[in-house]
């Protein structure tokens, strides 16, 4: 069974997983930018939330990122709406001496609260990993805000 498959979760297949478009930086900021506020809305003041955002979700932002050949983006998506997104990156070094070469960066996974809790997340991680190790990686690594106890404990049941 691939990665990518949730026999137990029946309402994670009603899924779409695909690559992002080029063209698709401004729908994929404003998505970025609503996970980032559902997840982290309120950990800090608005003002630096908002320069948060400014800083990482601009579309122009999303559009040289969406050029860039060593990093993928990846769509979830229910019937033409978009649900969440996942990042790996084959170019960034781990911040931490790893004992395996060829090691690439999930930098970031995020869905919309809505589609939460329904087996989503193991399949867009699942596809991050067939995607990684399409391209010859033999491991992957990542880095989790430590006030997120619900995407620590995701990562740990990984």
């Amino acid at each position: 069974m691939s990665h990518t498959e949730t026999p137990d979760r029946p309402e994670a297949a009603r899924y779409t997983i695909r690559a992002a478009h080029e063209d698709e930086a401004e729908p994929l900021s404003a998505l970025m930018r609503a996970c980032f506020l559902a997840a982290y809305g309120d950990s800090a003041t608005p003002e630096n939330i908002a320069a948060h955002l400014d800083r990482s979700y601009r579309p122009d932002l999303q559009a040289a990122e969406l050029a860039r050949p060593q990093r993928r983006t990846l769509i979830a998506e229910r019937d033409g709406a978009w649900a969440g997104y996942a990042q790996v990156d084959f170019a960034i070094e781990s911040p931490v001496p790893l004992d395996v070469s060829g090691a690439v960066q999930l930098s970031r996974i995020y869905l919309l609260p809505e589609h939460q809790g329904n087996g989503l997340a193991v399949r867009l991680l699942g596809a991050m990993r067939d995607l990684a190790a399409g391209h010859g990686a033999a491991a992957w690594w990542l880095t989790v805000w430590q006030r997120s106890p619900r995407a620590i404990r995701f990562y740990q049941a990984q």
